[in-house]
Order: structure tokens, then sequence, then C-alpha cells
């Protein structure tokens, strides 16, 4: 059993809902300048494989077990270096006087409980449009369905700058990245915008 990877926190990391449970792999150890890093080196390692257990004892908040013991095995692949690429996502834009969802199919998988968080759908004289977030099975698209039907005309979807992928890149800046260098982006707020038009 390895439980040095990943970061202890006080609290646990679940959604709103309290389905859904992050772990953190320790980033002390994922920042090459840190300590952490240069004296235990990465958490995980490229071309190794790693398997996480959670047993069947853990008990839910209503004291109840789970059904069978949960393995989830998977290969470390490349290291993931590069910002999201708002560019290289893949808009399908519903029709006009539908309640269709409208897609949006990123470049990587993203994180999906902060998707919801970072996007925010405006038409032409930037009201919000509300409406609900659902994520593809293999969480590489964004589904929203608007709670009125669409209408013609323009819009917009503004994405927070503080949305990441599963390295923790965000759209302003790498998750390991050299601080003390001059062509290193400010930690700013910054709001991205894609338009579109429904016909």
């Amino acid at each position: 059993t390895e439980e040095r990877p990943f970061l202890k926190m006080e609290s646990e990391l679940w959604n709103s809902d309290h389905d859904f449970l992050t772990l953190w792999l320790d980033p002390g150890r994922i920042k090459t300048d840190l300590i952490p890093n240069k004296e235990l080196g990465m958490p995980i390692l490229k071309g190794h494989t790693y398997t996480i257990h959670i047993d069947s004892l853990w008990k839910s908040a209503m004291g109840r077990t789970l059904k069978n013991t949960l393995i989830k095995t998977f290969v470390v692949s490349e290291r993931d270096d590069q910002k999201p690429a708002i560019k290289d996502w893949k808009i399908t834009v519903p029709e006009a006087n539908t309640k269709k969802p409208l897609s949006i199919l990123f470049s990587e998988i993203m994180d999906v409980v902060l998707a919801k968080e970072s996007i925010t759908l405006l038409d032409n004289e930037n009201n919000i449009i509300n409406g609900s977030f659902s994520i593809a099975p293999k969480e590489e698209k964004l589904m929203f369905a608007p709670n009125m039907p669409w209408k013609s005309g323009n819009y917009s979807i503004k994405v927070a700058s503080i949305f990441e992928d599963l390295a923790g890149n965000n759209l302003n800046r790498l998750f390991d990245e050299n601080l003390t260098d001059e062509s290193h982006d400010e930690d700013t707020l910054d709001v991205h915008t894609i338009t579109f038009s429904i016909h």
C-alpha cells in the first residue's frame, strides 16, 4: 500500500452532491523545484502501473457499505506540460427554437467538476443563459441544455482562466511553471471568450 503520493488534507475534497471525491497527488512532489520533489521524486512515474483500491467496507454518510471492493488500474503516460487550448475546442451548435444541448468537445480531458464552475453562456445582450450542464462518459465533452428554447442570434461562452485539465494546467499557466522566468504569465483571473451563432 502506498499513500505518500497523495496530499494529506484536513477535509476530504467532495463535490456539493457528495458523490465525487477528488484525490490530489502531492503538488510538492510534482513541482520540480520544491523540496519534496527533490527528496522523494515524482509521486507517479512514466511507464509504471498503479492500482487504486477502495475497500467494500468503506461507509457512506448514512452508514452503508459499498456492495463490492472497487479496483482501478492505470498506466502512467507522458507528462502533460501544455496549457489547455481553447482554439482547438469544437462547438456543436443546436438549432433555434429547440432545447437541444450545445456541446463543447475539448481537445483533452478536462476537470469536469471545475467546468461547471468556470463556464457561463451569455446571449448578445450579455444576459446569462440558464440551464444545466452534463458530461459525456469519457469526460472530453461538456453539454449545456438551456431551460428555455434557443433563440436565433449571437451568443458567447465565457471561460474563466482557472479552468484546468487533469494535470492542473489552467488557461493561463502550467501547473509546474518556472515563476522566476521573465516570460511567466501573471496568474490573473482572466476570462476567455468563444462566440457562436444560432439560426
